[in-house]
């Protein structure tokens, strides 16, 4: 009872809410670090994309969580109110001549990516290439489902790596207003994030935000 396995990843879901709290504050016995085994499987192995923060546990998750912390402030959240609104008004106008939308492709897609993109100030050329890449590694399973699959999460995976590579050497030699550059700038006791530890951040924002 209030426990669901989802195919073909093999997690858990846990519905009830007294077994989530009691999830998130064991996690000697409920391990985040177990994801990691799900999104490295034999068939693809270690990536840097798959490194992300929601599977890590104490004290790594706190390391992370308080560094990441410095680019959510109230202030920067609240500053990019005018530019959502901006671009949800150009997106509801791009349909509402047709008088109809399809919902996925026409408004949640757009609006996404556009609000991500504006976060981490990515290049908007790249706004469908962030659905793929979110999509390939959301398809990731324990199971090879073949060649095709398996090249295709590959490709997708090396191109993000690459492209948030150069989006760190960039504003690392011109730090800028943005998510990217406040994070390389991120102290806490005198530790940064790593590359590696960046490189999987911002896929994990990217991906966890597409999405949804």
């Amino acid at each position: 009872e209030g426990l669901t396995r989802l195919e073909p990843s093999g997690f858990l879901a846990v519905s009830r809410y007294a077994d989530v709290v009691a999830n998130f504050r064991t996690p000697a016995v409920f391990a985040a670090s177990g994801l990691r085994r799900s999104l490295e499987p034999p068939w693809l192995g270690p990536h840097p994309c798959t490194k992300t923060m929601h599977s890590l546990d104490p004290p790594e998750h706190t390391k992370m969580r308080s560094l990441v912390s410095n680019a959510f402030l109230p202030s920067v959240i609240e500053g990019t109110a005018p530019f959502v609104q901006s671009l949800v008004d150009s997106v509801v106008d791009s349909f509402a001549a047709r008088g109809e939308a399809e919902i996925v492709a026409d408004v949640a897609t757009p609006t996404t990516a556009g609000t991500i993109g504006h976060f981490l100030r990515l290049d908007p050329a790249l706004h469908a290439k962030c659905k793929e890449w979110s999509d390939a590694y959301l398809s990731i399973s324990r199971v090879s489902r073949g060649p095709e699959h398996e090249n295709a999460v590959r490709t997708a995976l090396d191109e993000m790596q690459r492209y948030f590579t150069e989006v760190i050497e960039e504003r690392r030699g011109a730090p800028g207003d943005d998510m990217v550059s406040r994070l390389l700038q991120a102290e806490v006791d005198g530790q940064r994030l790593t590359y590696e530890e960046l490189i999987g951040f911002l896929a994990m924002l990217l991906i966890a935000g597409m999405e949804t």
